[in-house]
């Protein structure tokens, strides 16, 4: 399965330098920005830990597609560069501040043996503190979404954004593929040639994202 993770650049140096990437919540720049996101953080690592019967001490989060129930992955940089566009509403916000500084888009390609803990990312985002149940979520929302992740199941989204949020215990030689500049995302250097196709630009699509409902300090799980 292919997933798309922002890092900051110097991942990439650690790769070339010492062949992977070990994430370590305890030296997580966002944890120590954001500590009430910690007890959040530990409970995704632990469940990931005891699910897949591993002993990390961070997750790396990534990006897929989540439909209708259906997980499938972003084929290439081009329908990756395209999503982010056409899903201006549900992502906009959060892209912009995990791509603040010296970042990239890193490319994964993983196989199908472990559970990288699926969940929409505006269910993630809902569940950050402060938790507030606004419409569509409500009391009962929390308690359904961590119980269906305690046992390794997808929570089905409260507000479909059409992407889900995975978590995988490292980058390595044999999982990374390649890296691209997030300028040329953002620019949309990848699609041009389907942009030159057509007459209009972008779809900008009526999803809606928990991120602009809750988000309010810069709250985010990357």
């Amino acid at each position: 399965m292919k997933y798309w993770s922002v890092q900051k650049r110097s991942v990439i140096d650690k790769l070339s330098k010492k062949g992977g990437y070990f994430p370590n919540f305890e030296l997580s720049d966002t944890i120590i920005k954001i500590p009430k996101i910690n007890d959040l953080y530990d409970f995704m690592l632990d469940t990931f830990n005891r699910i897949n019967l591993m002993e990390c001490e961070g997750l790396i989060f990534a990006l897929c597609k989540l439909e209708n129930g259906v997980i499938s992955e972003i084929s290439d940089v081009t329908e990756f560069s395209k999503i982010i566009h056409e899903k201006h509403n549900v992502i906009g916000s959060m892209w912009n501040t995990i791509t603040e500084g010296d970042t990239v888009l890193i490319e994964l390609e993983y196989p199908d043996t472990f559970n990288p803990l699926y969940i929409d990312i505006n269910d993630f985002q809902y569940l950050m503190p402060p938790i507030i149940p606004l419409p569509p979520y409500t009391n009962n929302s929390m308690l359904d979404i961590i119980q269906k992740l305690q046992v390794g199941m997808i929570p089905t989204p409260c507000l479909p954004s059409g992407i889900a949020q995975v978590h995988l215990p490292s980058i390595q030689s044999d999982t990374f593929v390649t890296y691209y500049e997030i300028d040329d995302i953002n620019s949309g250097k990848f699609e041009e040639e389907c942009v030159s196709e057509v007459s209009q630009p972008y779809p900008i699509t009526n999803d809606i994202s928990v991120y602009d409902l809750f988000c309010d300090d810069g709250d985010l799980p990357f």
